[in-house]
């Protein structure tokens, strides 16, 4: 047998198999994608949402550190140390200045400065938890800092250690301290307006910390002249310790900074920075590429954009800032960098997770479906070498197979109705060829057209054109009319059919049978009783019938 080339096969079992793990792939991808989207954008909102939280807490703290200092400072102002003129006479006022040193852990230094230049200031020697003169005796916890002037002008500067009961440990006779504090902005302020006055954040003269100074001019009452200035300074050193324990993951840097992009406070690699000391520091510049690239992108933010995502240090990162209610006047704001890695890095994981677990369900469904193949492939295999038995003119082979699927067994069935009809087909045939008796020869057909249609009755009429009616010769279970009378011979198959119909009950379909001449012969009779060839028409089972009775009657004329 010539054989066709073919292309390439593949098996059922895998081909399901592989269906359904590829949808599963695919559903995987989608959800899990979407599920990375959905956690990513939960993050960067919960992201900025903590920088929202983190501003209005720093504005707090700001409001915290300003606010009991403010109070103490007017207190301060009537206090006689503002009119006293001699060290001895200000040492008198030293536990009253002490006392308001200690009230707070952010009040570093308390002081007054005098018309005539005179300087009076009391300092903790260990601020913000960090010790400020390393070369002071060993159980010093205050510094006094004091300028007095001689009547030509000349400042002498005294240094006095104190222990924490305020015992005087060691006096100091600095020759490098120079200090005016008329000189200083805080004076000024509050000099000129004799309200309580809030200094912008800037770099203490002697320690170098970043902080604030408030200060007010004495009280104008009893007649004095009102030109010594109280001042307090309040660190916001602690203020990066708090942003720190607030960053949400390790490599987070969060930083306070003002219009000209100086930082008050700031957690990062060079929050350890050494601070320039000098007499008009302000704070240090920002040397952070993440913070530096959230506040270039914050002014030229042109969308509503909330975070922003960037590239610096070879990193990506989202950035984010947020404005100060507090210090308007500085127009602070709080920047915010955080690493997408470190930030992500749940999502990451869940990303893991669902991956492991959509890869164990997609092994499961491979093998679920592999299962499935073979149950749908095995019926389908047993099919084919039936039929291939068929091919090889073994028709007596049956062809049904057991399968719980719907479409294997109905093909079975099929497959078998037809190698049922090819072997009525050839009883059919051996009839023809071997028959004699035309009463059996038209007995023979009708069993085997009867099979071959699943019905159980049936008919075989015969023309007698001497008569003009249809003569019954062969009947199979229908006892129909020995005659059917009006029936010519000239009449057409409608015409013949009507007439059948008119004289047969039940639902029965014709096949009219004429001979290669086309002269009418007779006609077959099947009663339609069940199966699918209910609705065949009427045109099919002629075409069943119509070449074997051809057949034998021309030979049998």
């Amino acid at each position: 047998m010539r054989q066709n080339r073919q292309s390439a096969q593949v098996s059922l079992a895998f081909l399901i198999a592989s269906a359904i793990t590829l949808g599963m792939l695919v559903l995987t991808i989608v959800l899990v994608g979407q599920s990375f989207r959905g956690m990513e954008n939960a993050k960067i909102t919960a992201a900025s949402a903590t920088a929202r939280q983190l501003a209005v807490s720093v504005d707090d703290r700001i409001r915290a550190i300003t606010g009991p200092p403010s109070t103490a400072l007017a207190v301060l102002s009537h206090d006689p140390l503002a009119i006293a003129d001699t060290l001895k006479q200000r040492l008198v006022r030293l536990p009253v200045v002490a006392d308001i040193l200690d009230s707070s852990d952010i009040v570093s230094a308390v002081y007054a400065g005098y018309t005539n230049g005179d300087f009076f200031l009391l300092r903790k020697i260990h601020s913000s938890g960090a010790m400020q003169f390393s070369e002071a005796p060993a159980d010093a916890h205050y510094l006094l800092q004091s300028i007095t002037r001689t009547a030509d002008g000349k400042p002498q500067p005294v240094w006095h250690f104190y222990d924490a009961s305020r015992t005087l440990l060691q006096r100091r006779t600095p020759s490098d301290y120079r200090f005016d504090p008329r000189s200083r902005g805080w004076y000024k302020l509050a000099n000129a307006s004799g309200n309580t006055e809030l200094t912008a954040p800037y770099a203490f003269f002697t320690t170098g910390e970043t902080g604030l100074t408030l200060s007010r001019r004495q009280s104008l009452a009893k007649g004095l002249d009102g030109n010594t200035v109280f001042g307090i300074d309040v660190t916001v050193t602690d203020l990066s310790a708090q942003l720190a324990e607030l960053r949400q993951t390790p490599g987070t840097r969060i930083a306070i900074v003002n219009a000209e992009g100086s930082r008050l406070a700031y957690t990062g690699p060079e929050a350890t920075a050494n601070v320039a000391v000098s007499n008009t520091s302000k704070p240090q510049a920002l040397n952070d590429g993440a913070i530096n690239a959230v506040l270039e992108l914050d002014s030229k933010q042109t969308t509503s954009e909330l975070v922003n995502r960037f590239t610096t240090e070879s990193r990506d990162w989202y950035g984010m800032t947020e404005p100060l209610e507090s210090l308007d006047q500085e127009n602070l704001k709080i920047a915010v960098a955080i690493p997408a890695n470190e930030l992500l890095a749940d999502v990451w994981a869940a990303l893991t997770r669902q991956t492991i677990l959509a890869s164990a369900i997609a092994f499961l469904l491979l093998v679920i479906g592999w299962f499935l193949g073979r149950r749908v492939g095995r019926p389908l295999e047993l099919l084919t070498h039936r039929v291939g038995a068929l091919s090889r003119f073994r028709f007596d082979t049956p062809i049904s197979v057991d399968s719980h699927i719907r479409e294997a067994r109905q093909l079975s069935v099929a497959l078998d109705d037809m190698a049922s009809t090819i072997r009525s087909f050839q009883s059919i045939a051996t009839a023809l060829n071997r028959g004699q008796d035309l009463d059996s020869l038209l007995t023979d057909i009708l069993e085997q057209i009867v099979h071959i249609l699943g019905q159980t009755r049936g008919a075989i009429y015969l023309m007698n054109r001497q008569n003009g009616e249809l003569s019954l010769s062969v009947d199979r279970g229908m006892q129909p009319p020995e005659t059917i009378s009006g029936v010519n011979a000239s009449d057409d198959d409608n015409e013949v059919i009507r007439a059948l119909r008119h004289a047969l009950s039940g639902h029965p379909v014709f096949a009219i049978l004429r001979n290669r001449r086309k002269q009418l012969i007779g006609a077959l009779v099947i009663e339609m009783e069940h199966g699918e060839h209910t609705h065949l028409s009427d045109d099919l089972i002629v075409f069943v019938v119509r070449l074997p009775l051809r057949r034998r009657r021309h030979r049998n004329p």
